[in-house]
């Protein structure tokens, strides 16, 4: 008797698998590789309109340097007397593509030129070797203005250069014109001090080594005078005043002419009396 089946009835039976031999492997299928993308287009960066841009934009405000020819003003001193010479010379400013300041710089150079011009001009009316300053005198009187000429006096070396201190004397009433060139006296500056009073009570007062010398020079200052302001006045007064001044040898330079007195401080005209040694 046959043994029972195990298939249901009405099914096919499976067909039997065979077993692998000893030795046999199955070969493993291989993974789908990836298909290449396509290599875009090689471009050039600089030609990018941005860069562009950029690149104009760097251009135009890159910096630079520009020579120009700007003026000078070169003060000469010669035959006693100061002349401003105008030469030139090259700087350098900045500039860009954009543009520049040449315009700028040449008219700010012209005007500083004028300006140095004008100064070196000055020098011929106020020296600069004689930059002292001088003021009007004031006396008690009824009108306060008088014109006056002040002069400067400075100490003689022996050498017969001057030193740098400087002294004053005023002359109240003076009656020369600019262009007359006074001989003031030289004189020794000492402890003895001379008083002079003219009508209208102004005064020239000096300090010298001795009553003969304070007498000589007040003498000489007469000279120099409206008449006017001399009539029926009286003898200078003069007395001593032990230790108060340097005795020194002194020698007028330069004097300047106060119109109005105090009215105005700076002077009417100016004269140079001394040639420099």
């Amino acid at each position: 008797m046959a043994p029972p089946s195990s298939t249901p009835s009405g099914l096919p039976n499976p067909t039997p698998q065979t077993p692998p031999q000893d030795g046999f492997k199955p070969i493993p299928q291989p993974d789908p590789q990836p298909q290449p993308q396509p290599t875009p287009p090689q471009t050039d960066i600089c030609e990018s309109p941005c860069i562009q841009s950029m690149g104009q934009k760097i251009n135009q405000s890159s910096i630079f340097w520009v020579e120009v020819q700007v003026p000078i003003v070169i003060c000469e001193f010669k035959d006693d007397v100061w002349t401003p010479k105008r030469d030139s010379k090259t700087v350098k400013i900045i500039a860009t593509q954009a543009g520049n300041e040449i315009l700028k710089t040449q008219t700010e150079f012209n005007e500083l030129a004028k300006a140095n011009e004008e100064i070196c001009n000055l020098k011929n009316k106020y020296p600069q070797d004689e930059a002292y300053l001088v003021t009007p005198e004031w006396w008690q009187v009824r009108v306060f203005q008088r014109p006056q000429l002040v002069i400067q006096y400075a100490q003689l070396l022996p050498d017969n250069k001057i030193g740098r201190s400087r002294w004053a004397v005023t002359i109240p009433h003076y009656n020369k014109p600019k262009e007359y060139k006074p001989k003031f006296p030289q004189y020794d500056k000492g402890n003895f001090e001379g008083i002079l009073v003219l009508k209208d009570n102004s005064k020239i007062i000096i300090n010298a080594k001795s009553k003969p010398e304070c007498t000589r020079v007040l003498e000489n200052f007469k000279l120099f005078i409206n008449p006017v302001y001399l009539k029926d006045i009286q003898l200078p007064k003069i007395g001593e005043r032990p230790g108060v001044y340097k005795e020194v040898s002194v020698v007028h330079v330069y004097a300047h002419f106060f119109k109005d007195g105090q009215k105005d401080n700076v002077p009417t005209w100016s004269i140079k009396l001394r040639d420099k040694k």
